[in-house]
């Protein structure tokens, strides 16, 4: 289960995955009305066209704007700036997993102003620390960085980000190599670096995105879908920081079927000054 939780008085939010718990309050509430939603299969050509646009946009509204127990619920939260991602503890076995996910990712980010970059060190303070790691390190290592970790979690996402201006200033990305191996650690570390990029909902629509989780199925996909690849697009090239629905669901309607690569959104300066915790 995911879950995120916000300190008072802090710039930072927590996400987690936990497959032993179970899902409730307002993720029963989406995947009822989802389920009402799209059942029906008994629709004309312009029914369906509409029906499917409107699944779009709850899964971007999901997955883009939801943040459950967060503070910036409603708004959106992304870099301004390519941050840096650095494996700070992790095999070379895993850092050649952490680099086909980067490679992922990037060719979904392709067109727009947003770009990985995997280090071995980096002293930027906009930065991604990815620990591949038992998980009985994870409480340690949230020690040392300011945050708690609850439970056992096969993967943990922690991002810090400026609640007036909404963009990210730095994230940590854990996952528990000795809970998980093979295709789930790939799925689990792909699903946690994504979110640490601003997506910070879970989808209960989508069983095929990487951010899927209904009820206690949490999903296994090793690869972005389409509709991630065409979100994190939008999120990059159309969104900025502290966009609402209303902004969301105009580049939605511009941008979603086609232009996806024209006229990315215009990036702040990359020596914008951070508002640190």
């Amino acid at each position: 289960m995911r879950i995120l939780r916000i300190l008072v008085g802090s710039l930072l939010i927590i996400g987690c995955r936990d497959d032993k718990s179970q899902i409730g309050g307002v993720r029963t509430d989406i995947e009822e009305a989802s389920d009402s939603s799209f059942a029906s299969q008994d629709r004309g050509p312009k029914e369906r066209s509409s029906v499917d646009e409107e699944k779009a946009f709850s899964y971007l509204h999901e997955v883009l704007l939801n943040k459950e127990f967060g503070a910036g619920s409603g708004s959106v939260i992304r870099w301004i700036e390519s941050p840096d991602v650095v494996l700070v503890e992790g095999s070379e076995k895993s850092r050649a997993v952490l680099n086909r996910v980067i490679e992922q990712l990037n060719n979904a980010l392709e067109g727009t102003p947003m770009r990985l970059e995997s280090v071995t060190d980096s002293k930027r303070d906009r930065r991604i620390e990815v620990f591949m790691v038992p998980g009985s390190q994870f409480r340690a290592i949230g020690r040392t960085r300011g945050f708690k970790v609850y439970g056992k979690q096969d993967g943990y996402v922690w991002v810090f980000w400026d609640t007036r201006k909404n963009f990210i200033q730095r994230a940590t990305v854990m996952v528990a190599v000795d809970r998980i191996d093979g295709d789930l650690l790939e799925h689990v570390l792909l699903e946690e670096l994504t979110q640490s990029l601003g997506p910070l909902g879970d989808t209960t629509i989508l069983p095929e995105s990487v951010m899927f989780q209904r009820g206690s199925d949490h999903g296994r996909a090793p690869k972005l879908s389409d509709w991630d690849c065409r979100m994190l697009k939008l999120l990059y090239g159309h969104l900025k920081p502290g966009d609402e629905e209303a902004e969301v669901r105009e580049a939605y309607r511009q941008f979603w079927r086609t232009g996806l690569n024209a006229k990315p959104a215009k990036e702040q300066s990359s020596n914008t000054r951070e508002e640190r915790p």
